[in-house]
């Protein structure tokens, strides 16, 4: 099998495995729908929204009531949970459940640790809604999801294809490449791309998927969504820079200099996301 049959018969696993996810794709496209800049739906009906699905609910409940929270009162309803949280929080938190169900679905490879994973994802998203905020012309929360899902595609190439994903870090180690340019290498198709081919299914807003699937090469993204592509990639690199013990890469600190004019801030922003356990005890929750 050539690569580009690898990476049709891939998107065709991926595809089929959205079907089968517990969260119906429905429910996350009235979710978005309802949760907006011009949200519909009340509190309470985002809420019955949610609990139409009993197990989710139950799942969303243990979250809410984590330590990552660190509510004061026990939060009993999903209802409840939306007005404490707020409605795009709990709407995040179903997109991570939802995903996290592929690890639980489908056996991944020893070396892919779910936990660092979601980690990873939790940093960059926090981070994109730090950049966004200090910005006029970017939603910080729906950066906030871009960045908790911007390498959704990593986790479905290793529970879908892991020998795949097996070859692609090996080629990664042996030819000195990053995740993306590899994966290109190995079947003309990034982790990026495959995210964002993916989420499309939950009939999700561009302003999501476009930051996502061009988080590698934001100058290839339309006019609109430029901006959040470069923040999503600014958040990636700085932090996988941060938990490597490198310098940042040039590119990163060029492209700093268009999102602030106060980078001692971020800089601050960005060692924040290491002070303290909170965001590892979510991450090893969803993991």
């Amino acid at each position: 099998m050539n690569r580009q049959d690898r990476a049709h018969a891939f998107l065709q696993r991926a595809l089929e495995a959205q079907a089968a996810l517990p969260v119906d794709h429905g429910l996350m496209r009235d979710l978005f729908a309802g949760t907006g800049d011009d949200s519909r739906l009340s509190l309470s009906e985002v809420g019955e929204l949610v609990s139409r699905d009993p197990s989710l609910a139950v799942r969303i409940l243990s979250l809410a009531n984590s330590a990552y929270y660190g509510l004061q009162a026990e939060v009993t309803t999903v209802g409840r949970a939306v007005t404490v949280l707020g409605m795009r929080e709990v709407r995040n938190l179903v997109l991570a459940l939802g995903f996290s169900s592929v690890a639980r679905m489908h056996p991944l490879p020893d070396r892919f640790c779910t936990a660092g994973y979601w980690l990873h994802q939790l940093r960059v998203a926090a981070f994109c809604r730090i950049i966004a905020a200090g910005t006029e012309d970017l939603d910080p929360e729906m950066l906030y999801t871009a960045g908790l899902l911007h390498d959704i595609g990593k986790l479905f190439i290793a529970a879908l294809a892991p020998d795949d994903w097996l070859g692609i870090r090996g080629l990664a180690r042996q030819e000195s490449l990053p995740d993306c340019k590899a994966e290109e290498r190995w079947w003309g198709l990034d982790h990026a791309l495959a995210g964002a081919r993916v989420l499309a299914y939950w009939q999700l807003p561009a302003a999501l998927t476009e930051p996502i699937s061009w988080h590698h090469g934001p100058h290839f993204a339309d006019a609109a969504h430029a901006r959040g592509a470069g923040a999503v990639q600014l958040a990636d690199a700085l932090l996988l820079a941060f938990e490597r013990g490198t310098p940042p890469p040039a590119a990163a600190l060029q492209l700093l200099k268009e999102y602030t004019a106060d980078a001692g801030r971020l800089q601050m922003a960005l060692e924040a996301q290491f002070a303290g356990e909170r965001i590892g005890q979510l991450a090893a929750l969803l993991g």
